[in-house]
């Protein structure tokens, strides 16, 4: 379930103490995660309840959200295209964690992993319709962030992002220009 929160929608990702713009670019990660890794992402402050080798060997692409100016990973999201369905499912997003909270170094790292994962979907044949599961008590956050349309009645909540919503964040996050 995802329980991101969508800070601000900016162009690029914000420097919070300078209001400066960073570029980013994100990449799909091709290497497996190993235990090791997994030991020193949580000791870093990386979720420890968020499995990323497991998602990964369950067949979600992952993907990593960098600034150009170094190769500090910012976030993360899993996704898996559903072609016969016509939509790419997220299955987990996470910020670094020097970006959570309102002294984290990064404004827009939520807002631009799901960018990430419209464009993902946009690429691959899904006309940029991303679904996700929210935690009950963030439905009305990504409702009001992110103009998330809830999709049928069943707990987990299921949320879903549809062509128009896709484009304006693939436009803000992909095709406007940071400071740096």
């Amino acid at each position: 379930m995802i329980d991101i929160i969508v800070d601000k929608l900016t162009n690029c990702l914000e420097v919070r103490k300078t209001g400066r713009l960073a570029k980013t670019y994100h990449k799909k990660r091709r290497k497996k995660f190993t235990d090791e890794e997994i030991r020193r992402m949580h000791a870093l402050g990386w979720r420890k309840n968020f499995n990323w080798k497991s998602i990964q060997e369950q067949g979600y692409e992952i993907f990593e959200l960098h600034t150009k100016h170094d190769d500090v990973i910012q976030g993360y999201i899993a996704l898996k295209h559903e072609k016969n369905q016509h939509y790419t499912f997220v299955s987990l997003v996470e910020s670094a964690p020097w970006n959570i909270g309102t002294e984290g170094e990064y404004i827009g790292v939520g807002g631009h992993l799901f960018a990430i994962a419209c464009k993902e979907s946009w690429d691959n044949g899904n006309a940029g319709y991303v679904v996700f599961e929210s935690k009950t008590d963030l439905v009305r956050h990504y409702i009001s962030s992110l103009n998330a349309q809830v999709i049928g009645k069943r707990v987990p909540i299921r949320l879903m992002l549809s062509t128009r919503e896709a484009a304006d964040l693939i436009q803000k996050y992909f095709y406007s220009e940071g400071d740096d």
